[in-house]
């Protein structure tokens, strides 16, 4: 790979690290919040949920972005560059507007600006990707990204109108458009990783791509009650709980198969994807179907449960872009090896799956004792201290290995300055 060529999109992934970074230091605060004497940042606790949030979409949107583009080799071109500038521009407008006035009237402009970047990456990436199975999924992907923007920039007549269309753009984004650009930028690291052929690795990533969109508009239309409570939204929840685990089982069938076939490729792309995968399984296997099931929706909407299972559903295309940059870093230094070692992929991953399960166990507790038993929510809270605890601890981790990770790369990062 050339390193000129390389220039823009690895320009975009670096910003997905750095963003990636901003992601982890705000959701240990936010996680912080929940002790106890932690009065400050307890005030603060919805602008740091808010800036949480936008700084998990933003990594993510740009690392895919990213990512897709370096596939496509679109990247000496001076719209890429442009790109890179828009990108970053985007990012540090985004997280100051919700950090400073979550509800800014500029958010219609910022959504317009995502709709319009996202549109023109995909252009950027050039017809010729589109042919091949990775581009098609990515350029899919990127597409559902740039529709669901869009969608929120519908005039709403009512607040309840309003919250919907917000919960259809958000499953739409977050649990369909982002595992499909995931899911191309995972099987095309595969391609570097594992010995599977290339005709089983194209249709395999069809197939799963399929898997997964269908998985994405279950749970979709899974959250939707109880704002939206008709006789077909509420069998398609009780078809969700019973497919979503079945479809997800094969999606990491097929990918197991890919890791099972290693190469002597010696890059931690293989580690980064599997993980990857595990919070997939995690997250569209077992907790979206259990939070979605009607009986149990009407107990766990808007409680840590819930959150935990957006968590690890959104956490599975954040995993797929430190492989990428490993993967890519690697091949612009023209060897195969590490470029950040073990240690922070350690962190992160057992970061990451303690804080999700601590949520997941925190739901628990606070579905049957408060909602249940009607214990009061203060009472409940203190019961939750040592499980926020394991929480908090969980996210230190994870932003301890981001932190690592981001202080390696940048010590060996590749000469993309310099030209050829």
């Amino acid at each position: 790979m050339a390193v000129q060529e390389a220039r823009a999109p690895f320009s975009l992934l670096a910003l997905a690290i750095l963003l990636l970074m901003l992601f982890s230091g705000l959701a240990l605060l936010s996680a912080a919040s929940w002790l106890p004497g932690s009065t400050l940042l307890a005030t603060l606790a919805d602008r740091l949920g808010s800036a949480t949030g936008v700084a998990l979409r933003l990594a993510a949107l740009t690392g895919l972005a990213g990512g897709g583009l370096m596939v496509a080799r679109a990247s000496g071109l001076r719209p890429a560059r442009l790109l890179v500038a828009g990108w970053a521009s985007y990012a540090v407008i985004s997280v100051l507007a919700t950090t400073l006035q979550p509800e800014s009237p500029i958010r219609y402009a910022l959504a317009a600006t995502e709709a319009a970047l996202l549109i023109v990456s995909v252009i950027a990436a050039g017809r010729h990707s589109w042919r091949t199975p990775v581009g098609l999924v990515w350029g899919a992907g990127i597409g559902l990204a740039a529709v669901a923007s869009v969608a929120t920039l519908l005039p709403a007549g009512d607040p309840l109108s309003a919250l919907f269309v917000d919960r259809v753009a958000g499953g739409l984004r977050d649990w369909l458009a982002f595992p499909l650009a995931a899911q191309a930028l995972a099987y095309w690291l595969a391609g570097r990783f594992s010995t599977v052929g290339a005709d089983w690795a194209d249709e395999s990533l069809l197939t799963t791509a399929g898997l997964m969109a269908l998985a994405g508009m279950l749970a979709t239309l899974s959250r939707l009650p109880p704002l939206v409570v008709t006789s077909w939204v509420i069998h398609a929840a009780n078809g969700a709980t019973l497919l979503m685990p079945l479809l997800a089982l094969i999606v990491v069938a097929h990918a197991y198969r890919t890791l099972a076939n290693r190469s002597r490729a010696s890059t931690l792309a293989a580690h980064w994807t599997a993980l990857a995968w595990l919070l997939f399984l995690l997250g569209f296997g077992v907790l979206m179907p259990l939070t979605g099931m009607p009986v149990i929706r009407e107990w766990a909407a808007g409680t840590l449960l819930d959150q935990s299972a957006a968590l690890f559903a959104s956490l599975f295309p954040l995993s797929v872009i430190p492989g990428m940059v490993n993967q890519v870093a690697a091949e612009l230094h023209g060897k195969d090896g590490r470029i950040t070692g073990l240690m922070p992929f350690w962190l992160v991953a057992f970061g990451w799956l303690i804080a999700g399960s601590s949520l997941a166990v925190a739901g628990v507790i606070q579905i049957y004792v408060g909602r249940v038993l009607g214990v009061p929510a203060g009472d409940v809270l203190v019961l939750l201290e040592p499980v926020f605890v394991l929480c908090a601890f969980g996210w230190l981790s994870g932003a301890t290995g981001v932190l690592v990770y981001g202080l390696a790369f940048w010590y060996r990062r590749p000469p993309v300055s310099q030209t050829p």
